[in-house]
């Protein structure tokens, strides 16, 4: 077994674990699964639009913590 990169080392000390998952088609299934691999997932969703991914995210792993940021101001109001 090797010993993680100097990169990873310093993240590790610093709180922030990488991990490395495998993909499939669908990029929403894909980020529902790799956010319940962790106890308290954190998601930043920048360009948000009307919050339709941060509405699924919420339904699909509820525990996790989603800010949102939308840029155009008419349609953050949807938001």
């Amino acid at each position: 077994m090797h010993s993680p990169s100097p990169i990873k080392r310093v993240l590790r000390q610093a709180g922030v674990e990488l991990k490395r998952f495998t993909y499939g088609l669908d990029p929403l299934a894909d980020l529902t699964s790799i956010l319940k691999h962790f106890p308290a997932p954190a998601v930043i969703d920048v360009g948000a639009n009307e919050g339709q991914t941060a509405l699924c995210l919420s339904q699909a792993v509820p525990e996790a913590k989603i800010w949102s940021f939308e840029p155009n101001s008419r349609v953050f109001n949807t938001l």
